[in-house]
């Protein structure tokens, strides 16, 4: 649900920054610090409510860490002309930025998949139990209703 919502407020922030409107592309700058916080802290706060601390520190450290290998990455995999050219800027930018991504995706991936997990809970023996319901049929007679488990 978290990387969801996260997804959804990075994909807002590409949109809006194409604006030519300086307030959508403030808005946007507010959506991608929102999704960045999101990305790195949402995950690992619902490990921590879950009473998984040791998930919280492994998906924190794949949030932290694979978008910046990936990145990394990208940014050897770039092939760019020698500093001094007249094409050289920001040449490695791309390949950099789509690595980041290719990271950041697969952490979310292997959290969701690997981390997220828990035990099902062992089924504790039943116990004897009895319950009342108050029901109305279909045909407007009232009934109380007893049931039970043995």
């Amino acid at each position: 649900s978290v990387d969801g919502g996260v997804t959804a407020l990075g994909l807002a922030a590409l949109a809006l920054e194409s604006s030519d409107s300086p307030a959508q592309e403030n808005m946007a700058g507010a959506l991608a610090l929102g999704a960045g916080v999101g990305y790195v802290a949402g995950a690992p706060a619902i490990h921590l409510i879950h009473e998984r601390p040791w998930q919280a520190l492994g998906s924190l450290g794949l949030r932290a860490g694979l978008p910046v290998a990936g990145g990394a990455l990208g940014l050897a995999s770039a092939t760019c002309p020698p500093p001094g050219g007249g094409d050289y800027g920001n040449c490695g930018l791309g390949p950099m930025l789509i690595g980041v991504a290719a990271g950041a995706v697969i952490a979310m991936i292997v959290d969701d998949t690997v981390l997220a997990w828990e035990k099902a809970p062992t089924d504790a023996p039943q116990q004897a139990r009895l319950g009342f319901a108050p029901v109305v049929s279909s045909d407007g007679r009232r009934e109380l209703r007893v049931f039970g488990t043995f």
